[in-house]
């Protein structure tokens, strides 16, 4: 699981996307 999170942070695109996910779920 690490390696696929690692290589989606390399990502930028898909890491904003993650943040912005997470966020929506912490608020809710």
């Amino acid at each position: 699981m690490k390696q696929i999170y690692d290589v989606i942070l390399q990502d930028g695109h898909l890491d904003d996307y993650f943040q912005r996910c997470l966020k929506e779920h912490n608020q809710s």
